[in-house]
């Protein structure tokens, strides 16, 4: 591979591009040590024997770094680690080790999203919000059906939440309620039923 550009990225840090689409970081002092400069090769057997092992030792600790502050799902954590310009071979082999290690799940991911969500969101934001994370169709539709989502006691939650008044006829307060609950993707139908039933 030749280099096409040399970027820093701080005062310790440089972004090596080459002009096949690769891209890496390296300290300055590393990047002397390989001799990496614009316009030069870099040897197949210098980046497999000692860069690729070096950027994948430090994409393994980025990846156990931000999965230790939050659960990711494979979409996110690859974003991630992109982000951090960690080159697709390096974060493919990293992510296989996440993997292997059940430090990321997807169905674990979606499953704690649609429990944790169930009484106070709708089925249609969660899936959009998982959608959102990368997590695949079949997925995200198991964990919402295997989370029991009784949508009408979750805007009877929301409204007690919002103080509403289920004796109030005023139209307008009772259409802004419709228009906000229908908003976090509830029915039409489900909203009405629940807004005019006695509490």
């Amino acid at each position: 591979m030749i280099v096409s550009t040399i970027t820093p990225l701080n005062k310790k840090k440089l972004k090596i591009s080459t002009y096949d689409g690769i891209e890496f970081a390296l300290y300055t002092g590393e990047a002397g040590r390989f001799l990496i400069e614009p316009d030069t090769e870099i040897d197949d057997m210098i980046y497999y024997k000692e860069i690729f092992p070096l950027l994948f030792k430090r994409c393994k600790e980025k990846a156990a770094y931000i999965l230790k502050l939050q659960d990711k799902s494979e979409f996110e954590l690859r974003s991630k680690l992109k982000s951090a310009y960690y080159p697709d071979e390096v974060i493919d082999k990293t992510i296989a080790w996440t993997l292997e290690n059940r430090y990321i799940n997807d169905e674990r991911y979606a499953a704690f999203i649609a429990m944790s969500g169930s009484d106070k969101k709708s089925k249609k934001e969660l899936y959009i919000r998982m959608k959102q994370k990368g997590i695949a169709e079949d997925v995200i539709l198991k964990a919402i059906d295997d989370a029991c989502i009784d949508e009408e006691k979750t805007v009877r939650e929301i409204l007690k939440k919002k103080h509403y008044d289920w004796t109030c006829d005023d139209i307008k307060i009772k259409s802004k309620m419709i228009s906000y609950l229908t908003a976090k993707g509830f029915s039409f139908e489900t909203v009405k039923k629940c807004i005019q039933e006695d509490s």
